[in-house]
């Protein structure tokens, strides 16, 4: 039952907690307690303690990994989908009882994300090597984000999703290695880089070396298969059901993705594509983007992404057609925009303040809260920036002469 499921979770959250904070505690006072010897992203070596705290703290963090399976295998079925949730993949009716099983149960479903996002901060290894990680990700999340109408529920949803992001950022930062994906081996059918050959990266501890293989293998494919669909879900949710006070949180977690040093480039594609998704067409009446018109999200897109001209491929066709017209970046012929290989995120979005206040407007603009002046209000104020950086970087270049 529910209850009973979002009372389980809330106790294992409880006992994550306690046992973390105590255990990087420990860490500080230069005892050396990790919360698992294979856990922790962020831990030393764990020189300090005994060999009977080590084998305790093990113990522990299994046992709480085989309770989070437990849980999160009782939330899946509680949704009853065994499936990812996609417009390509799944009928538009069974989407629907999904996002109708999300609300009936928000407070379980929202318990089961707190504690995944918990394991993730004490004991990374824990969760991404789990067998739930991938439906949890895949399923449970972003029918959350589209379906979740209460503050706490979606408010864990949106903090696990941006500790996701956060994490394969930092293991990658921590490596002090480019993001070269290629570079590293996935789990089908090739060893593994990091746990055969420790000199790999000297600088880790054995503990951060397990962990920075686990991400890199399960964690980064597993976002970068799921994350249209996760872009697509915080979008859907912030145009209809996402509580209003969330929208800000909503946009900051789209920013994390597309100034991310490892996802940024499919970030951009995750956009554009949702923008011109069949869930968000304005043709559906009463539909979460019935009320955006094919101007706005274009002006939008120009002026988060200014660098990318992203514009669309036709002339009066609309951003839904089905007839090859889709927003691309000018002179790209791949339909969903541009992968490009900036390495500065600065240079291809705008500020993150004015990244989220511009995504807030476009979904009041979504939810009829709005009126599209205020995205106007933003183009103005975008080209007025621009025109006074070409002033300054003219006068700059004038005086160097």
């Amino acid at each position: 039952a529910a209850p009973v499921l979002a009372a389980t979770a809330e106790v294992l959250v409880t006992v994550a907690e306690v046992f973390g904070d105590a255990a990087l505690a420990s860490e500080d006072r230069g005892k050396g307690v990790n919360p698992s010897s294979s856990n922790s992203s962020n831990s030393g070596s764990g020189g300090g303690g005994g060999d009977g705290d080590s084998e305790q703290n093990d113990t522990l963090w299994q046992q709480l990994e085989q309770c989070f399976q437990v849980v999160a295998a009782s939330a899946l079925a509680i949704v009853q989908i065994s499936a990812p949730l996609s417009s390509s993949s799944s009928s538009s009716s069974s989407s629907s009882a999904a996002a109708a099983a999300v609300n009936e149960h928000e407070d379980a479903l929202g318990a089961v994300l707190l504690l995944a996002n918990r394991l993730l901060s004490f004991a990374p290894a824990s969760l991404i090597r789990s067998p739930a990680l991938p439906s949890i990700v895949g399923v449970l999340l972003p029918t959350s984000l589209r379906a979740m109408r209460t503050r706490q529920p979606a408010l864990h949803a949106l903090a696990f999703l941006g500790s996701l992001a956060s994490h394969v950022d930092k293991t990658v930062a921590a490596s002090a290695r480019p993001p070269s994906l290629s570079s590293f081996p996935s789990d089908s059918g090739a060893t593994g880089l990091i746990l055969t050959d420790p000199s790999t990266f000297p600088h880790l501890t054995p503990a951060q070396q397990t962990t920075h293989h686990l991400t890199m293998t399960r964690l980064e494919p597993l976002i970068a298969t799921t994350g249209a669909d996760l872009v697509l879900g915080m979008l859907r949710g912030g145009m209809d059901l996402m509580p209003s006070m969330l929208l800000r949180q909503v946009a900051g977690v789209l920013f994390s993705f597309l100034s991310s040093t490892v996802f940024m480039e499919r970030a951009v594609e995750w956009l554009v594509a949702a923008l011109q998704s069949p869930e968000l067409s304005e043709t559906i009446p009463n539909g979460p983007g019935s009320l955006l018109t094919f101007e706005d999200r274009t002006r939008f897109l120009k002026m988060a992404l200014p660098t990318h001209s992203l514009i669309l491929q036709g002339s009066s066709n609309r951003i839904d057609n089905n007839n090859g017209n889709n927003l691309t970046a000018a002179g790209c012929t791949n339909p969903y925009g541009a992968t490009v290989s900036y390495l500065n995120p600065s240079q291809m979005l705008l500020p993150r303040g004015r990244f989220i206040s511009l995504m807030v407007d476009l979904f009041g603009v979504a939810r009829g809260e709005s009126t599209r002046d205020v995205l106007v209000t933003h183009e103005l104020a975008v080209a007025s920036l621009a025109a006074a950086a070409s002033m300054t970087a003219t006068a700059n270049g004038d005086g160097g002469m």
